[in-house]
C-alpha cells in the first residue's frame, strides 16, 4: 500500500504486488494516512486494510472481489492507533488514541459503532499496544500519554473487558540510587528502597520509592526523602 501524507487529492493511492512490485490497483482519491491490516469485514481468508488519517476519517477497503472502499469511520484527531479483536467477535476493532485531551476509543470495523470510550486526562497518546500481559484470560491495553505537553508522562494498563485501570506508572528518569533491601516495617518481610534522579518529565526532583521485595509491588512513595511523615 503506497500513499501520500501531504493530503493532496492529485496523488493516487496504489496497491503494489509484494513480490513483483507491479501495480495491482490505483485509488484516485489517494491514501492520505497510514495503513493497517486485518480481518475487518470478511471471512478469515479475506484480508482488508484501512487507511488511518491523522485528522479526519479512517477508510476501510476490501480486496475481494475487487479493491474498493466500503466504509468510513470518523476517527477525529489520531495520536496513536492499533487494530485488535478486543470483544471476541472475530473481527479486529480499530483502536484510536486521540490527540490533546481526547479519549482511548475502539470502533467496530463492521458497524462503525463505538466499542469503548475511555477518557484520557493527559495530553495526547503517543503509542498503543494490546496483548495478554498477565497470562490470564482477556486482553490488556497499554498506552502512553503526556509526551506532547509539559508535565508528567504516563504509562497505563487497562483491562479491555471492564475498562478498569490495572496499572499506571509516571515517567521517572534515572540513574536511580543504589537499591537497599531491608525490613523497614519490622514485619519479617523485606522491602526495597531507591531514589530516582528526577520525575514529572524532569519538572520535579527525585522520588523515594518503597517496593515489596517479594512481589515487586509499590508500597508508597514520597517526592522527597526528607518529607515528614514518610
Amino acid at each position: 500500500v503506497v500513499g501520500s501524507q501531504s493530503g493532496s487529492p492529485t496523488t493516487p493511492g496504489r496497491i503494489l504486488d509484494g513480490a513483483t512490485r507491479a501495480q495491482q490497483w490505483s485509488y484516485p482519491d489517494g491514501f492520505r494516512g497510514n495503513p493497517v491490516f486485518g480481518n475487518f469485514r470478511g471471512t478469515a481468508d479475506q484480508r482488508e486494510f484501512a487507511i488511518v488519517e491523522r485528522w479526519g476519517v479512517t477508510r476501510i477497503f476490501v480486496s475481494q472481489p475487487i479493491f474498493s472502499p466500503v466504509a468510513e469511520i470518523n476517527s477525529g484527531e489520531v495520536g496513536a492507533y492499533a487494530v485488535q479483536d478486543v470483544n471476541g467477535d472475530g473481527y479486529k476493532e480499530l483502536i484510536i488514541g486521540q490527540g490533546q485531551w481526547g479519549s482511548i476509543m475502539a470502533y467496530s470495523t463492521t458497524t462503525g459503532q463505538t466499542v469503548f470510550n475511555w477518557p484520557n486526562n493527559e495530553h495526547g497518546v503517543s503509542a498503543i499496544a494490546v496483548g495478554n500481559l498477565d497470562g490470564q484470560s482477556g486482553l490488556e491495553l497499554v498506552y502512553g500519554a503526556g509526551l506532547t505537553s509539559s508535565g508528567r508522562d504516563v504509562l497505563r494498563v487497562i483491562d479491555t473487558s471492564s475498562g478498569v485501570l490495572r496499572h499506571e506508572a509516571s515517567d521517572e528518569a534515572g540513574p536511580h540510587s543504589t537499591l537497599v533491601r531491608v525490613d523497614i516495617e519490622g514485619n519479617s518481610s523485606d522491602e526495597l528502597a531507591f531514589v530516582t534522579r528526577q520525575s514529572n518529565s524532569s519538572y520535579n526532583g527525585g522520588n523515594l520509592i518503597i517496593l515489596d521485595a517479594t512481589t515487586g509491588n509499590e508500597l508508597r512513595r514520597r517526592a522527597s526523602a526528607f518529607d515528614s511523615g514518610f
